[in-house]
Order: C-alpha cells, then sequence, then structure tokens
C-alpha cells in the first residue's frame, strides 16, 4: 500500500511539474533583426502561436526562428524584444491538435518601451490574427485594405479616389478643382497647380505620407523645375522642403477637403476639391 502511494505520490509530482513546465512563459530574449541593439519594444506570443520568420517574405515556414520551436512546449506562452520600428512577423496557429498549414504575415510599428502582444481568434475554422498595444488593447497592425483603398476610413478612401488612379499601370490623371484652383495629379507623382485668378501655373512632385492607423494623411507638393523623376524626388527631404503642405480632413469619391499646414499664413484653413478621373 505504501509503495502505491508513493507512486501516486511521484506521478502527481510529475504531473504538476510538467504542467508548469508547458505553462510557463517561454523568454528568447532579444530577437537581434542584423541592425545595431538600441531602445526595444517588448512582444508576447499567445499560447498555441508559432513565430515562422520575422522581417523576412516567407509565409510557409515550418520550423520558425532559428531554435525557438524546438524550446516550444503545446501552449506555452513566449515573450521577446525587438528593436523599435516597422516589423514584419510571420505567425502559425498550432494547439498540438489543430494547425494551420500557412503562416500569416503581420506588419506593425513597435515603438520603444511599450509592450504588445500577438492574439488570435478562431472564427468558423478561420483564425484571425491581430497585434495589440497591451495598454490600450488597441491593434497596431497595418490594415493593408486601407492601404489599398478598400475602406471607409477617409484616408483609404483620398488613397482610392486621388491616389490610385495615376498609380503605374493605371497612369491616369485625377484632377481637382474649386473656383480658384486647378491641381491636377499625374503619373509618376508629378503635379500642377494652377492659379486662375492669375493663370500662373506651378509644377512640382507630389508626396503623401499617412500613419499606420490611417487617421492622418499628409500631402506634400514640391516645386521644382530641375528634379525629372520620381526616384530623385524621393531621395530628398521634400517634407522639410515643400512650401504647399495640406492634411486630408475629408474624403469621398467626389470631393476630398484639405487643410492647409503650410504656407504658414494659410493654416488652419480649409479648401474643398471637386474629384474627376482622365485618361
Amino acid at each position: 500500500m505504501k509503495k502505491i502511494i508513493s507512486i501516486l505520490c511521484s506521478l502527481v509530482g510529475l504531473i504538476i511539474i510538467n504542467a508548469c513546465a508547458s505553462t510557463s512563459v517561454l523568454d528568447h530574449g532579444y530577437y537581434s533583426d542584423g541592425a545595431v541593439q538600441g531602445s526595444t519594444a517588448k512582444i508576447t506570443v499567445d499560447k498555441n502561436l508559432e513565430i515562422t520568420g520575422i522581417d523576412t517574405s516567407s509565409h510557409i515556414a515550418a520550423f520558425g526562428v532559428k531554435g525557438w520551436s524546438k524550446k516550444l512546449r503545446p501552449g506555452q506562452i513566449q515573450e521577446f524584444t525587438i528593436n523599435e520600428g516597422v516589423h514584419s512577423i510571420s505567425v502559425r496557429f498550432n494547439s498540438g491538435n489543430l494547425f494551420t498549414s500557412f503562416s500569416k504575415v503581420l506588419i506593425a510599428k513597435f515603438e520603444a518601451h511599450k509592450e504588445y502582444k500577438i492574439i488570435y481568434n478562431i472564427n468558423k475554422n478561420n483564425v484571425v490574427y491581430d497585434i495589440i498595444d497591451v495598454q490600450t488593447a488597441e491593434s497596431v497592425l497595418l490594415d493593408m485594405d486601407s492601404l489599398q483603398g478598400k475602406t471607409k476610413n477617409i484616408i483609404s478612401q483620398f488613397i482610392n479616389a486621388v491616389l490610385n488612379p495615376t498609380m503605374e499601370g493605371t497612369d491616369k490623371t485625377v484632377v481637382e478643382e474649386n473656383d480658384e484652383y486647378i491641381l491636377t495629379s499625374l503619373p509618376h507623382m508629378k503635379y500642377e497647380l494652377k492659379d486662375k485668378k492669375s493663370n500662373t501655373i506651378q509644377k512640382g512632385f507630389r508626396g503623401f505620407v499617412t500613419d499606420f492607423t490611417f487617421k492622418k494623411g499628409t500631402v506634400y507638393l514640391y516645386e521644382t523645375n530641375t528634379i525629372s523623376s520620381k526616384e530623385e524626388f524621393l531621395k530628398i527631404d521634400y517634407k522639410a522642403d515643400s512650401k504647399i503642405i495640406l492634411e486630408v480632413t475629408d474624403c469621398d469619391s467626389k470631393t476630398v477637403t484639405y487643410t492647409y499646414v503650410k504656407p504658414e499664413y494659410m493654416a488652419g484653413k480649409t479648401v474643398t476639391f471637386k474629384i474627376s478621373v482622365k485618361d
């Protein structure tokens, strides 16, 4: 009887040890992206998720970041730190019983000294992944649908109505017009701005910058007669040197409204244009 009790106690002890081992956090430490280690962000990975790549184009890798999967136990939460900035993280679901064959690439911007968590949801046999800010519980993922102009978000509407038609392969011209001005967006990031009253035309290149949440979008009109290609334009500091800077404050398929940032004497004033697209 004593032997049986002893064996049972040993088994219970093993079960407890194994349970602790499988549920404890696996800390991978700092992940080197090839750059010098600077300010870092902390990332927690939900249980049943494998990291199959970081800053890599692979969607299929099944063995994960070198050495990580070998240490991982079923149901275990993982942690690692990474340099601040934009990173792509490939993940796949694997509970031990169920798993996905392909990885999903998640792109997010990580700020220094902040904590993030990679989570998942299973919806009708589909695994939906997300990366959230631990403090705010808000998603920090790059919204690819908004980036492609497919959502009702104001900035996404602007991308669809004003930027997409001029993109390479479409190569159309977008005309924005009101009683005072005609702003023409041409392919290859070029623009023309005509003042109807003075009949003068300003020519140059236009830049557009948005944030990861697509809550803010800014247009930069850089006047020049010396730069001939968008490749040259993108090498200069056009954000600092543009004399006209406009923030997109409203947009749909027919009209767009901007708020002036520059010139300074116009700052805060709004201007609305009707949109038309020409071949």
